[in-house]
């Protein structure tokens, strides 16, 4: 955002100290910059956004791999419980 902000801060510079030159073409190229500076930017809080569901996802998944391995052992357990009873 400060890159921006610099930027804008420039061309504005150059179009009151140049006289000369093209106000127009300058204004359009600001505007240009600052849309995309805008896509940059929205462009990285939809990354943001997708690495925290991301991040949800791979918290539901360990939840769920925790529970899937517990039941598992709890599986396992009866059933050497049930081979220990019947090999007496």
């Amino acid at each position: 955002m400060q890159k921006s902000e610099e930027t804008k801060t420039k061309v504005t510079a150059m179009i009151s100290t140049e006289p000369n030159k093209d106000r127009d073409a300058l204004a359009t190229r600001l505007q240009e910059m600052e849309m995309v500076c805008q896509l940059w930017i929205a462009a990285g809080q939809a990354k943001d956004e997708r690495i925290e569901e991301l991040e949800e996802e791979v918290r539901r998944l360990r939840q769920r791999t925790s529970r899937l391995a517990r039941l598992l052992g709890s599986a396992q357990g009866r059933a050497r419980k049930r081979q220990a009873s019947c090999g007496r």
